[in-house]
C-alpha cells in the first residue's frame, strides 16, 4: 500500500508542499514499520519537531521553519487573526476583549507570546493596558512588525524561542497566548512544558497567564500535568467559550474557541 501511495504522489505534484507533506508522512511510517519488525523501541529523540523535519521531511504548525516561510511568501496576508480578533464578537455577542480585559491589570507590562501579524497586540495597547511586548519564532514576521509599528510607542516585537527567553525573571504582570500551544500540539508536543515553564519563569508570582485554545482539556494535558512528580506552580480554569461564524453570510457556526485564566503561584 506505501508503494501505491508513493507512485500516485509522484503522478502528481510532488515538488507541492502538500505532495513534500505526504512523501514525509510515507517515510515516517515506513521508518516506524521497519524498526516494529526488528524489534526495536521508540527513541523519544528521534520524535522531536526538528529530527522529524530534516529526516522525513514533516513540517506542522509545529516547526519553525514553517512560519518563516510563511511569513516570507505572505500566506497570511499583511494581517492574520487565528480564532478571532481582540474586539470581534462571537454569535452570543463575547469577545476576547469583554472577557480578557477585566482579568488584566491596568497598566500592566504584557508579554503576548507567538503574536505573528495579528493585530491583537496593537489592540490591547491602544485599550490601555500599557507596554506590551510581543515575540515570534519568526524572523521574517518579527521585521514587519517591526516596520508596521514604528511609530507607535509602547509596542516592541523580538523574535524569539517561546521556551528560552531572554526575559528576566517575573518581568511581565501578565503572558497572552492565542494559538500558541495549539501550534506546539499540531506537532510532537515536545516543547509545550518547556514553553509553560518559561511563561512561568518571566511571570510575576500572582501574574495572570491568559491562553487561547482549541483545546478543552489542556488544564489536564499540560497546565495541571505532572512531569518527574512535579507539578508546575500554576493554577487554570476556562472561564468561558467563544464560538465564531466560520464567515460573513453563514449561518454555521465554528468550532468552540476556550479561554483559560491561569494565575501563577507565589
Amino acid at each position: 500500500e506505501l508503494l501505491q501511495l508513493e507512485a500516485e504522489i509522484s503522478q502528481g505534484d510532488s515538488d507541492s508542499a502538500l505532495g513534500k507533506q505526504q512523501a514525509g508522512l510515507i517515510a515516517l511510517v515506513r521508518d516506524a514499520l521497519k524498526s516494529d519488525r526488528e524489534g526495536g523501541s521508540v527513541d523519544e529523540e528521534q520524535w522531536s519537531d526538528e529530527v522529524l523535519r530534516q529526516k522525513h521531511g514533516l513540517v506542522t504548525y509545529a516547526t519553525p521553519a514553517y512560519w518563516e516561510d510563511a511569513y516570507d511568501s505572505g500566506r497570511y496576508g499583511e494581517s492574520f487573526e487565528w480564532y478571532g480578533a481582540w474586539a470581534e464578537d462571537d454569535v452570543s455577542g463575547k469577545s476576547l476583549s469583554s472577557l480578557v480585559s477585566p482579568l488584566l491589570p491596568k497598566p500592566a507590562k504584557t508579554l503576548v507570546l507567538g503574536c505573528g501579524n495579528s493585530n491583537m497586540s496593537s489592540d490591547i495597547h491602544s485599550d490601555g493596558f500599557g507596554e506590551i511586548v510581543s515575540v515570534d519564532i519568526s524572523e521574517k514576521v518579527i521585521q514587519q512588525m517591526v516596520e508596521k509599528y514604528k511609530e507607535v510607542p509602547g509596542l516592541s516585537w523580538h523574535q524569539a524561542d517561546a521556551s528560552k527567553m531572554s526575559f528576566g525573571t517575573a518581568s511581565f504582570d501578565a503572558v497572552i497566548e492565542k494559538g500558541l500551544f495549539d501550534s506546539l500540539y499540531a506537532g510532537t508536543g515536545e516543547k509545550a512544558r518547556s514553553v509553560l515553564e518559561e511563561v512561568l519563569r518571566v511571570l510575576k508570582p500572582g501574574g495572570k497567564l491568559i491562553s487561547i485554545s482549541f483545546a478543552d482539556d489542556r488544564i489536564r494535558r499540560l497546565f495541571d500535568a505532572e512531569e518527574g512528580g512535579v507539578k508546575l506552580p500554576v493554577s487554570c480554569s476556562i472561564i468561558s467559550s467563544l464560538t465564531y461564524r466560520k464567515a460573513e453570510g453563514e449561518d454555521e457556526a465554528s468550532k468552540a474557541i476556550h479561554v483559560y485564566s491561569c494565575e501563577r503561584h507565589t
